[in-house]
């Protein structure tokens, strides 16, 4: 991981966010780099989410995110919120 914010709470309105950085091996040589960032404002639901919920839901939809590119990796991929 590379930054995560959590800023706002219910009442006022979540703002959080998560990025990773990450490098794929083959052997020891590196193959392709990615870079992958998720935001969220809590949804519809976000004044009955917690910060953390609203976090962790950034960085589960990067780690299906990062699973995509795997199946499939470009170098230089950046993925999510740019």
């Amino acid at each position: 991981m590379i930054e995560a914010q959590s800023a706002g709470h219910a009442f006022v309105g979540h703002a959080k966010s998560a990025a990773v950085r990450g490098v794929l091996f083959d052997d020891g040589a590196a193959v392709a780099t990615v870079l992958a960032r998720r935001t969220s404002r809590g949804g519809a639901k976000g004044m009955f989410a917690g910060s953390c919920q609203v976090l962790d839901r950034t960085v589960e939809v990067i780690g299906s995110d990062l699973a995509e590119w795997l199946a499939d990796p470009k170098d230089n991929a950046r993925l999510g919120d740019f």
